[in-house]
This record gives structure tokens, sequence and C-alpha cells, in this order.
């Protein structure tokens, strides 16, 4: 089990959801909780311009349909070197 009520079984998961409102209002179907973060700390910045900044650098519903294959890869030689640190 990886931790998150997600990774565990459905009955848990009904009694974990049952038990914690909370939780259970931020509950994706797909993915349950498992969930990503992002904290920006700073002085005099603009919410509406990084929540817009964000926005433009998801993907649309057709791009999330196509093959990912044919996407490029904007930093292949930086993942190539995390691949050779982590297999070392």
């Amino acid at each position: 089990m990886d931790g998150s009520v997600a990774g565990g079984d459905r009955a848990r998961q009904r009694h974990t959801l049952a038990g914690d409102e909370e939780l259970a209002a931020s509950w994706d179907p797909a993915y349950g909780d498992r969930i990503n973060k992002v904290v920006f700390v700073g002085i005099d910045m603009n919410h509406s311009d990084i929540v817009a900044g964000l926005d433009r650098c998801l993907l649309t519903e057709e791009e999330m349909m196509r093959d990912w294959g044919g996407f490029s890869a904007p930093f292949p030689r930086a993942a190539a070197e995390l691949a050779d640190t982590l297999m070392k």
C-alpha cells in the first residue's frame, strides 16, 4: 500500500471517507486522495498571474487523449542525467 487512502481497499476507503468530511469533499473518483501541491512564498506576489501562468501549462482534454509519444521532451538531457544518477 502507498500510504494514501486510495491505496487501500474499497472498504477502508468508504470507512475513512465516512469519517472525514474534508477528505470526502476533495476525493477524486479516479485518483482518490492522491494530490500534488505547489507552494509559493514571497512578498507582493500576484495570485491571479500565478494561477493564470500555471493554467496555461495544463494539457487540454484533446492533448490528454493523444499518443504522448508524439510530444517532444523539453528536457531530454536532464531526464537522461537524472536516470543515470538514479541507476548508480
